[in-house]
């Protein structure tokens, strides 16, 4: 704590942007002024930590969709339940199963899709209950169970908004659609002019806004994010709220640095995770096995740009790949995909 003091100078003054707001990030800021004198800003932090939390959960969203008038109409919630137990998790599956639909379980304080249980009609009860046993991410919160959207065409859409420490109104950043590999696995987003154009667009825009002023009427400052999955016929259903900076947050910090304030009406900006590297390469051996896809945002109208090299231990890295069209980056996704086989 004293070497960050020293960090903060003679202005006496830091501003810190957390990944999350936690409880003893407060701590540690009144800590700073009391012990240092040092002001730590925290302009992203709301400062009911309560609501904060409680928006971080899958049950806090439908609480907050409730009251932004997002119980149905064209982008809302999907049907289901919160249980306090593994009794009444087998139940709302059981319910739901008898009209022919499939079921997601979620942990009430889950992200990332860990630990999302999928169940379908026919699947025992005795089944239903190991698997919630064998799982280590249900213990006891609370468990959402909900209807599984899919079907032809589905996708997952995805909007980030900041709310202001002012009087403004709520804003959109950006849009986004998330990619995955098979149910769970999130593997990308990517961001888009495009976009506009999709079924799901204008009701996912209308909904995102009114959570938008809801969270500005009970309080909350800063980003946040809803993921949400939406059929062929653009009816959307949110599926999770992060009240925080998103998994997309930096491909909107991309285009708006190398590309300007209108970088959508051009350009196409994605993140791709990619495994099955052989364990253990270097930065150097990564960039020489993508070259000649490696190039910069200054000097190229497409390229990939490996950003994310934590994973290369264990044979998986990240990408930014920005291009002049959403086919261009997905034919860079597969590019990439190619020399990690050819590799």
């Amino acid at each position: 704590m004293a070497r960050i003091a020293r960090h903060a100078g003679e202005g006496r003054r830091l501003r810190l942007i957390p990944h999350t707001t936690t409880p003893d990030l407060w701590t540690f800021a009144a800590a700073m002024r009391r012990n240092f004198d040092v002001t730590v800003e925290l302009p992203e932090s709301s400062e009911d930590q309560g609501l904060r939390d409680l928006l971080d959960t899958k049950s806090g969203l439908r609480d907050l969709a409730a009251g932004a008038g997002l119980a149905d109409g064209p982008c809302r919630v999907a049907q289901g339940k919160h249980c306090r137990n593994t009794q009444q998790v087998v139940a709302a599956v059981a319910e739901m199963q008898a009209a022919g639909r499939s079921r997601i379980v979620k942990a009430d304080k889950g992200e990332a899709s860990v630990g999302l249980l999928l169940f379908q009609p026919g699947d025992s009860k005795d089944k239903i209950i190991r698997t919630l046993e064998e799982s280590p991410f249900y213990g006891d919160d609370l468990i959402v169970v909900e209807e599984y959207i899919t079907g032809e065409g589905v996708v997952f859409p995805s909007v980030e908004y900041i709310v202001p420490d002012t009087d403004g109104a709520p804003y959109l950043t950006h849009a986004c659609e998330m990619l995955f590999d098979g149910p769970t696995r999130l593997m990308g987003n990517v961001t888009s002019g495009s976009l506009v154009h999709q079924a799901w667009h204008r009701h996912l825009l209308a909904g995102g806004q009114a959570i938008a002023e809801e969270l500005q009427r009970r309080g909350y400052r800063g980003h946040f994010g809803i993921d949400a999955v939406a059929r062929a016929d653009g009816e959307v259903f949110m599926l999770d709220l992060n009240a925080r900076r998103t998994g997309s947050t930096h491909l909107h910090d991309f285009g708006l640095q190398f590309f300007g304030p209108e970088y959508l009406t051009s350009w196409t900006v994605g993140n791709f995770d990619f495994p099955g590297l052989p364990e253990g390469l270097t930065v150097k051996e990564v960039v020489s096995l993508l070259q000649p896809l490696v190039r910069s945002p200054l000097h190229a109208r497409s390229g990939v740009v490996p950003c994310e090299l934590s994973g290369l231990a264990k044979g998986r890295f990240g990408t930014v790949i920005y291009a002049s069209s959403m086919a261009e980056f997905h034919h860079l996704v597969r590019q990439v995909h190619e020399r990690i086989q050819q590799g």
